[in-house]
């Protein structure tokens, strides 16, 4: 009677260690995400030609990676309807690497289609013994075979066979690659409530807001970087929502920036410096405020949600992300900025804020995902810190001078009022040598 076997090479599993017995080598979670997405597009061309799909078996090696990769084999033919007995079967010979015992075992088995899951060197051995073909399986490798004993052959007869086909295995490390991109958002994510709690419980301490700032500003650019391999409504999503939270809490940092850089001047009015504090203080309140209410809540939950389970565009879901594929996205985010710069006319106040936010989201990149990236990922990072910091400095003054001529002045003394305005004129000229001369007059 003609049988099937199809053989299957266990997934990528964790490498070995002396402090894990060999059996107890479990899949990788890029391994298993590779079987996932494998399992399917293999379970397709099961139409053994004419052979009847009754019910088949999955016999497994008793090793966990083997176990494990059965359970997913198991799991994809079942979803695509395909006849499968649901107790998969212990088989020590896979184990052992006993081919004769196990040819006997499938000789003698019940069964006209069986899913044999094991190891190396086992599986090629037997492929190339049944079809006179060496066939090499990577991990997640897949090979059908027709096998026929004649009822009359002796035990130690050869079967007749013939092989079906052959798919190779995965490469996990595509997977891997998306996998590390979805740890690091959830713990940008992460970092983000924990900076939050920090604000709500010591809203007095400047940092708190700052850091919560950086958080936020630090996940937006790690989910700028993935834009071209995210479902692109999860992540407009995802960054609408972020952004709304941060817009918050932009006058308030305006103002901390604007007290700081008060108190650093040498014998500056102390009247100045409690109009200023005071108006930080309200504008504390109110963050605080809106950063406990309902509506921050919500959106803050509703990027939680989706930085735990986040959404792949279909051909990275289902064929990983190649590491070239990575680069040449972060290669490109630098050739932008550079041509940015070199196109810069500084006294565009929008662009160069944008060139600026745009540095940052490539140091930000060149730093959460520096082990995806070639070594100069870092070099890349220093420049582009050096950008934000030439930039910055023309940005901030800009922020200065529209703060300070929004500034209420009704009760200032004259000595305030003074020292205000030594503080605007500075960051004005400032701001007119930057740009040569080019920026719009004041309001007034």
């Amino acid at each position: 009677m003609d049988k099937i076997l199809v053989l299957v090479r266990h997934g990528k599993a964790q490498t070995r260690n002396q402090d894990i017995p060999d059996e107890q080598r479990e899949l990788t979670e890029a391994g298993r995400r590779a079987l996932r997405a494998h399992m399917p597009l293999v379970a397709r061309r099961l139409d053994f030609e004419g052979v009847v799909l009754e019910p088949a078996q999955i016999w497994t090696s008793p090793a966990e990676r083997a176990v494990g990769t059965a359970e997913e084999l198991l799991a994809s033919l079942q979803n695509e309807g395909l006849p499968i007995e649901p107790e998969m079967r212990p088989c020590t010979s896979l184990l052992g690497q006993n081919e004769d015992l196990f040819l006997d075992e499938l000789r003698n088995t019940s069964s006209r289609v069986v899913y044999a899951v094991g190891h190396n060197p086992m599986i090629e051995d037997i492929a190339e013994r049944l079809t006179g073909v060496h066939l090499p399986f990577a991990t997640g490798g897949m090979a059908a075979i027709r096998v026929s004993w004649s009822a009359h052959a002796a035990v130690e007869q050869e079967p007749d066979t013939r092989l079906l086909w052959f798919v190779q295995g995965p490469e996990a490390k595509r997977w891997k690659t998306l996998i590390e991109m979805e740890h690091k958002l959830k713990s940008a994510n992460e970092t983000v409530h924990k900076r939050l709690i920090s604000f709500l419980a010591d809203p007095s301490d400047v940092e708190t807001m700052h850091k919560f700032r950086v958080s936020i500003r630090t996940f937006r650019s790690l989910l700028a970087f993935v834009r071209p391999f995210q479902k692109k409504g999860q992540n407009a999503s995802m960054q609408d929502d972020l952004r709304e939270v941060v817009r918050l809490t932009s006058r308030l940092r305006e103002l901390d920036v604007l007290y700081a850089e008060l108190a650093e001047q040498e014998g500056v009015d102390q009247g100045l410096l409690s109009a200023v504090n005071i108006q930080c203080n309200d504008e504390r309140g109110r963050v605080y405020r809106q950063l406990h209410g309902k509506k921050v809540r919500k959106r803050l939950s509703r990027v939680s949600a989706e930085a735990n389970r986040i959404e792949w565009k279909r051909q990275y879901a289902w064929g990983g992300l190649p590491a070239g594929i990575v680069q040449k996205r972060f290669n490109g985010m630098v050739s932008d900025i550079y041509a940015r710069l070199g196109a810069l006319h500084i006294e565009d106040a929008e662009e160069t804020h944008t060139v600026r936010k745009r540095a940052k989201r490539v140091r930000y990149a060149a730093t959460q995902f520096a082990d995806m990236l070639t070594a100069d990922a870092a070099d890349v990072s220093v420049a582009m810190e050096e950008v934000q910091d030439s930039l910055g400095a023309l940005c901030d003054a800009r922020v200065n001078v529209e703060i300070v001529d929004d500034f209420p002045v009704v009760g200032l003394s004259e000595s305030a009022l003074r020292d205000l305005m030594e503080f605007y004129e500075k960051n004005r000229r400032f701001v007119l040598a930057s740009t040569g001369g080019t920026e719009d007059a004041p309001r007034g």
